[in-house]
Protein backbone atom coordinates (compact mmCIF):
# COMPACT_ATOMS: atom_id res chain seq x y z
CA UNK A 1 0.00 0.00 0.00
CA UNK A 2 2.56 2.59 1.02
CA UNK A 3 4.53 2.70 -2.26
CA UNK A 4 1.41 4.33 -3.72
CA UNK A 5 1.91 7.29 -1.36
CA UNK A 6 4.83 8.64 -3.35
CA UNK A 7 2.86 8.25 -6.54
CA UNK A 8 0.01 10.24 -5.02
CA UNK A 9 2.21 13.16 -4.12
CA UNK A 10 4.56 13.16 -7.08
CA UNK A 11 2.15 12.76 -9.97
CA UNK A 12 0.77 9.72 -11.77
CA UNK A 13 1.68 8.15 -15.08
CA UNK A 14 -0.91 7.71 -17.80
CA UNK A 15 -1.13 5.03 -20.49
CA UNK A 16 -3.61 6.81 -22.78
CA UNK A 17 -1.40 8.23 -25.58
CA UNK A 18 -4.26 9.09 -27.94
CA UNK A 19 -6.07 11.20 -25.39
CA UNK A 20 -2.75 12.61 -24.25
CA UNK A 21 -2.05 13.94 -27.75
CA UNK A 22 -5.36 15.76 -28.12
CA UNK A 23 -3.70 19.09 -27.31
CA UNK A 24 -0.35 18.21 -28.87
CA UNK A 25 -0.62 20.70 -31.75
CA UNK A 26 -1.28 23.73 -29.57
CA UNK A 27 1.97 25.82 -29.63
CA UNK A 28 1.19 27.54 -26.31
CA UNK A 29 0.95 24.18 -24.55
CA UNK A 30 4.16 22.94 -26.18
CA UNK A 31 6.03 26.08 -25.13
CA UNK A 32 4.84 25.88 -21.51
CA UNK A 33 5.84 22.21 -21.31
CA UNK A 34 9.37 23.01 -22.44
CA UNK A 35 10.06 25.83 -20.01
CA UNK A 36 8.24 27.83 -17.40
CA UNK A 37 9.17 30.72 -15.11
CA UNK A 38 9.17 29.95 -11.39
CA UNK A 39 6.85 32.32 -9.56
CA UNK A 40 5.52 30.06 -6.79
CA UNK A 41 8.35 28.75 -4.58
CA UNK A 42 11.64 29.76 -3.00
CA UNK A 43 14.68 27.91 -1.64
CA UNK A 44 13.95 27.05 1.97
CA UNK A 45 10.39 25.93 1.30
CA UNK A 46 9.42 22.84 3.28
CA UNK A 47 6.09 21.04 3.11
CA UNK A 48 5.12 17.88 4.97
CA UNK A 49 2.15 15.63 4.24
CA UNK A 50 0.49 13.17 6.60
CA UNK A 51 -0.87 10.14 4.79
CA UNK A 52 -3.96 8.22 5.91
CA UNK A 53 -5.19 4.82 4.70
CA UNK A 54 -8.79 3.64 4.79
CA UNK A 55 -10.02 0.08 4.66
CA UNK A 56 -13.70 -0.25 5.50
CA UNK A 57 -14.78 2.36 8.05
CA UNK A 58 -11.39 2.98 9.68
CA UNK A 59 -8.78 5.63 8.77
CA UNK A 60 -5.25 5.09 10.09
CA UNK A 61 -2.04 7.10 9.81
CA UNK A 62 0.18 5.42 7.23
CA UNK A 63 3.21 7.74 6.96
CA UNK A 64 4.77 11.11 6.21
CA UNK A 65 6.18 12.64 3.01
CA UNK A 66 8.57 15.59 3.34
CA UNK A 67 9.53 18.01 0.52
CA UNK A 68 12.42 20.50 0.78
CA UNK A 69 13.81 23.03 -1.72
CA UNK A 70 17.46 24.18 -1.84
CA UNK A 71 19.47 25.91 -4.56
CA UNK A 72 22.85 26.34 -6.21
CA UNK A 73 23.86 29.13 -8.56
CA UNK A 74 21.80 27.91 -11.51
CA UNK A 75 19.70 25.01 -10.20
CA UNK A 76 17.04 24.17 -7.64
CA UNK A 77 17.63 20.98 -5.65
CA UNK A 78 14.41 19.37 -4.45
CA UNK A 79 14.51 16.43 -2.05
CA UNK A 80 11.57 14.24 -1.07
CA UNK A 81 11.59 11.62 1.67
CA UNK A 82 8.78 9.18 2.41
CA UNK A 83 8.49 7.01 5.49
CA UNK A 84 5.89 4.78 7.08
CA UNK A 85 4.58 5.52 10.57
CA UNK A 86 2.80 3.72 13.40
CA UNK A 87 1.51 0.22 12.70
CA UNK A 88 2.66 0.32 9.08
CA UNK A 89 6.25 1.08 10.11
CA UNK A 90 6.35 -2.14 12.11
CA UNK A 91 4.59 -4.16 9.43
CA UNK A 92 6.33 -2.86 6.29
CA UNK A 93 9.07 -0.27 6.80
CA UNK A 94 9.56 2.30 4.04
CA UNK A 95 12.41 4.82 3.79
CA UNK A 96 12.33 6.25 0.25
CA UNK A 97 14.31 9.20 -1.10
CA UNK A 98 13.74 11.12 -4.33
CA UNK A 99 15.88 14.04 -5.53
CA UNK A 100 15.79 16.23 -8.61
CA UNK A 101 17.89 19.12 -9.86
CA UNK A 102 16.00 21.72 -11.94
CA UNK A 103 17.37 24.36 -14.28
CA UNK A 104 16.34 27.69 -12.75
CA UNK A 105 15.44 29.24 -16.07
CA UNK A 106 13.14 26.48 -17.32
CA UNK A 107 12.35 24.20 -14.33
CA UNK A 108 13.38 21.30 -16.58
CA UNK A 109 15.21 18.49 -14.74
CA UNK A 110 18.92 17.94 -15.31
CA UNK A 111 19.33 14.97 -12.93
CA UNK A 112 17.00 12.73 -10.94
CA UNK A 113 17.83 10.16 -8.23
CA UNK A 114 15.49 7.60 -6.69
CA UNK A 115 16.50 5.41 -3.71
CA UNK A 116 13.88 2.82 -2.72
CA UNK A 117 14.03 1.02 0.63
CA UNK A 118 10.72 -0.80 1.12
CA UNK A 119 10.77 -3.86 3.36
CA UNK A 120 13.56 -6.00 1.92
CA UNK A 121 13.27 -4.45 -1.53
CA UNK A 122 16.07 -2.12 -2.69
CA UNK A 123 16.29 -0.15 -5.93
CA UNK A 124 18.39 2.75 -7.16
CA UNK A 125 17.89 5.00 -10.21
CA UNK A 126 19.80 7.95 -11.60
CA UNK A 127 18.76 9.79 -14.75
CA UNK A 128 20.87 12.45 -16.45
CA UNK A 129 18.77 14.65 -18.75
CA UNK A 130 20.23 16.51 -21.72
CA UNK A 131 17.18 18.56 -22.62
CA UNK A 132 18.90 20.34 -25.52
CA UNK A 133 20.01 17.12 -27.23
CA UNK A 134 16.93 15.13 -26.21
CA UNK A 135 18.87 12.35 -24.49
CA UNK A 136 18.37 10.75 -21.08
CA UNK A 137 21.12 8.53 -19.65
CA UNK A 138 19.65 6.03 -17.21
CA UNK A 139 21.41 4.10 -14.43
CA UNK A 140 19.59 1.46 -12.40
CA UNK A 141 20.31 -1.39 -10.04
CA UNK A 142 19.81 -2.68 -6.54
CA UNK A 143 22.59 -0.44 -5.20
CA UNK A 144 24.38 2.61 -6.54
CA UNK A 145 27.73 0.78 -6.84
CA UNK A 146 26.33 -1.91 -9.20
CA UNK A 147 24.38 -0.19 -11.97
CA UNK A 148 23.34 -0.90 -15.54
CA UNK A 149 23.34 2.09 -17.88
CA UNK A 150 21.43 2.90 -21.06
CA UNK A 151 20.50 5.89 -23.21
CA UNK A 152 17.18 6.88 -24.70
CA UNK A 153 16.30 9.63 -27.16
CA UNK A 154 13.20 11.77 -26.64
CA UNK A 155 11.62 14.30 -28.98
CA UNK A 156 9.47 16.18 -26.45
CA UNK A 157 10.59 18.02 -23.33
CA UNK A 158 10.96 15.58 -20.46
CA UNK A 159 10.13 15.68 -16.75
CA UNK A 160 10.68 13.37 -13.80
CA UNK A 161 8.10 12.55 -11.12
CA UNK A 162 9.19 15.43 -8.86
CA UNK A 163 9.79 18.15 -11.43
CA UNK A 164 6.26 17.69 -12.79
CA UNK A 165 4.76 18.85 -9.48
CA UNK A 166 6.77 22.08 -9.39
CA UNK A 167 6.06 22.67 -13.06
CA UNK A 168 2.28 22.34 -12.58
CA UNK A 169 2.41 24.70 -9.60
CA UNK A 170 3.72 27.38 -11.96
CA UNK A 171 1.13 26.94 -14.68
CA UNK A 172 -1.25 29.86 -15.16
CA UNK A 173 -4.52 28.51 -13.82
CA UNK A 174 -6.27 31.76 -14.75
CA UNK A 175 -6.01 30.76 -18.41
CA UNK A 176 -7.00 27.10 -17.89
CA UNK A 177 -10.65 26.22 -18.27
CA UNK A 178 -12.63 23.65 -16.30
CA UNK A 179 -12.66 20.46 -18.35
CA UNK A 180 -9.42 21.34 -20.16
CA UNK A 181 -6.71 18.69 -20.45
CA UNK A 182 -2.99 19.33 -20.72
CA UNK A 183 -0.15 16.86 -21.48
CA UNK A 184 3.35 16.48 -20.03
CA UNK A 185 5.93 13.71 -20.62
CA UNK A 186 7.57 11.95 -17.67
CA UNK A 187 10.56 9.57 -17.65
CA UNK A 188 10.88 6.78 -15.09
CA UNK A 189 12.99 4.01 -16.68
CA UNK A 190 10.88 4.66 -19.77
CA UNK A 191 8.80 7.51 -21.16
CA UNK A 192 5.24 7.96 -19.91
CA UNK A 193 2.71 10.45 -21.27
CA UNK A 194 0.85 12.16 -18.43
CA UNK A 195 -2.59 13.60 -19.04
CA UNK A 196 -4.05 16.01 -16.46
CA UNK A 197 -7.60 17.38 -16.43
CA UNK A 198 -8.79 20.57 -14.71
CA UNK A 199 -11.89 19.63 -12.70
CA UNK A 200 -12.84 22.73 -10.65
CA UNK A 201 -11.53 26.18 -9.79
CA UNK A 202 -11.94 28.14 -6.54
CA UNK A 203 -13.64 25.21 -4.80
CA UNK A 204 -14.00 25.44 -1.01
CA UNK A 205 -12.37 22.37 0.50
CA UNK A 206 -11.76 21.30 4.10
CA UNK A 207 -8.21 20.17 4.86
CA UNK A 208 -7.84 18.01 7.95
CA UNK A 209 -6.19 19.92 10.79
CA UNK A 210 -5.67 23.05 8.66
CA UNK A 211 -9.12 24.54 8.03
CA UNK A 212 -11.05 25.31 4.85
CA UNK A 213 -9.39 26.65 1.70
CA UNK A 214 -10.20 27.88 -1.78
CA UNK A 215 -8.63 25.31 -4.10
CA UNK A 216 -8.08 24.45 -7.75
CA UNK A 217 -8.85 20.80 -8.45
CA UNK A 218 -7.27 18.58 -11.08
CA UNK A 219 -7.07 14.88 -11.84
CA UNK A 220 -4.10 12.96 -13.28
CA UNK A 221 -5.02 9.71 -14.98
CA UNK A 222 -3.95 6.47 -13.32
CA UNK A 223 -2.47 3.23 -14.60
CA UNK A 224 -4.48 0.14 -13.74
CA UNK A 225 -2.40 -2.57 -12.07
CA UNK A 226 -1.38 -3.71 -8.62
CA UNK A 227 -2.13 -0.35 -6.96
CA UNK A 228 -4.97 1.20 -8.99
CA UNK A 229 -8.05 -0.25 -10.69
CA UNK A 230 -9.28 0.55 -14.19
CA UNK A 231 -10.96 4.01 -14.35
CA UNK A 232 -9.77 5.01 -10.86
CA UNK A 233 -9.35 8.77 -10.49
CA UNK A 234 -6.97 10.63 -8.20
CA UNK A 235 -8.00 14.13 -7.14
CA UNK A 236 -5.47 16.83 -6.18
CA UNK A 237 -6.44 20.10 -4.49
CA UNK A 238 -3.94 22.98 -4.67
CA UNK A 239 -4.24 26.33 -2.93
CA UNK A 240 -6.00 28.93 -5.10
CA UNK A 241 -3.41 31.58 -4.30
CA UNK A 242 0.07 32.50 -5.50
CA UNK A 243 1.70 29.47 -3.81
CA UNK A 244 -0.45 26.85 -5.52
CA UNK A 245 0.80 24.33 -3.00
CA UNK A 246 -0.93 20.91 -2.82
CA UNK A 247 -3.26 20.81 0.19
CA UNK A 248 -5.09 17.51 -0.19
CA UNK A 249 -4.67 14.44 -2.38
CA UNK A 250 -7.13 11.57 -2.40
CA UNK A 251 -7.38 8.38 -4.40
CA UNK A 252 -8.90 4.91 -4.37
CA UNK A 253 -6.57 1.89 -4.39
CA UNK A 254 -7.23 -1.69 -5.43
CA UNK A 255 -7.93 -2.24 -1.72
CA UNK A 256 -9.12 0.73 0.31
CA UNK A 257 -8.54 4.45 -0.13
CA UNK A 258 -5.74 6.86 0.65
CA UNK A 259 -5.59 10.57 1.52
CA UNK A 260 -2.62 12.89 2.02
CA UNK A 261 -3.16 16.18 3.87
CA UNK A 262 -0.79 19.11 4.19
CA UNK A 263 0.42 18.73 7.76
CA UNK A 264 3.19 21.30 8.14
CA UNK A 265 4.78 24.04 6.05
CA UNK A 266 7.30 26.82 6.27
CA UNK A 267 9.22 29.04 3.90
CA UNK A 268 6.37 29.56 1.43
CA UNK A 269 7.04 32.43 -0.96
CA UNK A 270 3.68 34.06 -0.16
CA UNK A 271 1.23 34.05 2.71
CA UNK A 272 -1.26 31.21 2.42
CA UNK A 273 -4.15 33.52 1.55
CA UNK A 274 -6.38 30.78 0.12
CA UNK A 275 -7.73 29.96 3.58
CA UNK A 276 -11.46 30.71 3.90
CA UNK A 277 -11.95 33.28 6.66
Amino acid sequence: MFPAVMALLLGLLSDHPNEYRQNGDDPSIQDERCGIVNSTFLPGEEVVYKVFYNWGIFWTTAGLVHFTVAESEDQYHIKVTGSTAGFYDNFYTVRDTFETWLDKETLQPTMFIRIINEGKYRHYNKFIFDQDQGIVTSYKGEHRDDLESSEEVFTECMHDIISILYHVRNMNFDTLQVGETFPIDIYLEKKYPLNVKIMEKDKKQKVRGMGKFFTHVFQPQLIAGEVFKEKDQMTIYISADSNRVPLLIESPLTVGKIKAFLFHYRGLKYDLTAEVQ
